[in-house]
C-alpha cells in the first residue's frame, strides 16, 4: 500500500517548486541580460570600426547586429525586467515560468546571433583567403 499525499500538499509542493524555478530562472534572465547588453555594447562597435576600414562585403545577419544592437538589446533587457516583475507578481504560477524560460532563451540567442553575425565576416574573408591559393 502506498502511502498518499493529501491534494493541498502536493500543491504546495507544486506551488513552492514553481516559485523557485521561477525565482531562479528571473535571476538568470536578469544576469544573463546584462552581462550580455554590456557585452553587445562593448564589442559591437569595435568590429563595426574594423568592418569600416577593411571594406568587406559584409553579410545581411551583420548588418542587422550592427544597425539595430541598441534597439534589439533594450528589448532583451526589456524581456528581463518583464520576468522579474511577473516573478514577484505572480511567482506560483507556470505561466510565468513559461516566461521567465523565454526571457532567459532569448538571452542566449540574442548572444548567439551576436556572436555569429560578428565573425561571419571574419571566415568569409579566410575562406577568400584559403581559396587563392
Amino acid at each position: 500500500m502506498e502511502p498518499t499525499v493529501p491534494e493541498s500538499l502536493e500543491a504546495a509542493r507544486r506551488k513552492g517548486f514553481n516559485q523557485g524555478m521561477n525565482v531562479a530562472l528571473a535571476c538568470l534572465a536578469v544576469v544573463g541580460a546584462l552581462w550580455i547588453q554590456l557585452s553587445v555594447l562593448k564589442y559591437v562597435p569595435v568590429f563595426a570600426d574594423v568592418f569600416a576600414q577593411v571594406h568587406v562585403e559584409m553579410p545581411a545577419l551583420t548588418v542587422l547586429v550592427i544597425n539595430h544592437h541598441g534597439a534589439i538589446s533594450l528589448f532583451v533587457l526589456l524581456m528581463a525586467g518583464i520576468a522579474v516583475f511577473a516573478t514577484v507578481t505572480r511567482g506560483d504560477r507556470q505561466s510565468t515560468l513559461f516566461l521567465n524560460l523565454v526571457a532567459f532563451s532569448l538571452n542566449m540567442i540574442w548572444l548567439g546571433l551576436c556572436t555569429t553575425a560578428l565573425f561571419l565576416p571574419l571566415m568569409s574573408l579566410l575562406q577568400g583567403i584559403g581559396s587563392k591559393r
